[in-house]
């Protein structure tokens, strides 16, 4: 039987790397708002960029444990099965789904 399965070739980050890129991200907007004096209505400006880009970034944050795998689905298109183990960062506008597989050998865990 053939399965039309297929590994997720899309970008991803180690999920620490990017964890440290997004509190840096949220850390330099609040110091943004805080330099309204010295900058403005830019410092303003560029500090709810700053915290928009945040909250788009938090999403993509998940992890998988040993066995585990996700579908990534961009947009309603299936993109491929992700099944590498740890803490890692996707494009926030991939759905994420659970993926189990199935086992019928005896001994494996689903009866």
């Amino acid at each position: 039987m053939e399965t039309k399965e297929k590994v997720f070739k899309g970008f991803t980050v180690n999920g620490f790397a990017m964890m440290f890129v997004a509190i840096a991200l949220l850390a330099g907007s609040i110091w943004l708002f805080s330099q309204f004096d010295l900058l403005g209505n830019a410092s303003v400006v560029l500090g709810i960029v700053g915290v928009f880009l945040f909250v788009l970034l938090i999403p993509g944050f998940f992890s998988l444990e040993p066995n585990e795998a996700r579908v990534m689905v961009f947009f309603g298109k299936y993109k491929g099965t992700f099944k590498n183990t740890g803490f890692f960062w996707v494009n926030p506008f991939f759905e994420q789904k659970d993926a189990f597989a199935s086992c019928k050998e005896p001994g494996c865990g689903a009866n």
